[in-house]
């Protein structure tokens, strides 16, 4: 329920409750005030009574009235304020909204853009990982060669070795004994010198 619909609501009961009590006065009046006929007509006292009496009721009927009036203005004032200010909070709340769309689409165009700048990365590096993957294949292949190649040298390195030492082993064999006999000579000459 808004403002206006609530304060139409508040002044319609009290219409209504000052009504009610109009109508019970007037019934008041009604059944206290039964003029006593006189010489000449009613009683000139309590008509005048009767007349005071009706006087200070309307009297307090128009006051009423006049502030029932200015209350109303009053309520009327607050209800074009509340409309206004709900307005205004609306008027707010939209621009609040706007604000937040432009800066989400801002961000939303910011992540478009860093995105399409990865994208762009991320295929460069594609395309330099598979140049290394083929550099790697190629340097496999060449390891690969180059480990054959190693195996058939090494084996080769081998047998040159075994030769060498199998002839290093004749000459030491042939030296050993040539060296047996030079000694077995030497101790013979020494033997067979004559003492001094």
């Amino acid at each position: 329920m808004d403002g206006t619909a609530e304060i139409r609501l508040k002044h319609g009961f009290r219409h209504d409750r000052q009504l009610a009590a109009i109508d019970s006065l007037r019934s008041s009046i009604e059944r206290e005030h039964r003029f006593k006929t006189g010489f000449m007509g009613y009683d000139r006292q309590e008509v005048q009574a009767c007349l005071d009496s009706l006087t200070s009721c309307c009297e307090e009927a128009q006051e009423e009235a006049e502030r029932l009036k200015k209350e109303n203005a009053q309520l009327r004032a607050q209800a074009e304020s509340r409309k206004e200010n709900e307005e205004q909070a609306r008027a707010e709340e939209r621009r609040k909204l706007q604000l937040e769309y432009e800066m989400q689409e801002g961000m939303v165009a910011s992540l478009r853009e860093k995105n399409s700048m990865l994208l762009a990365e991320n295929q460069e590096k594609q395309v330099e990982i598979t140049a290394l993957r083929e550099q790697l294949a190629a340097f496999r292949a060449i390891a690969e060669e180059r480990a054959v190649h190693m195996d058939a040298l090494g084996e080769k390195l081998e047998k040159l070795l075994n030769a060498k030492l199998r002839e290093c082993s004749e000459v030491a064999a042939v030296w050993k004994t040539e060296f047996h006999g030079v000694v077995a000579c030497e101790s013979r000459l020494v033997a067979e010198s004559p003492v001094i």
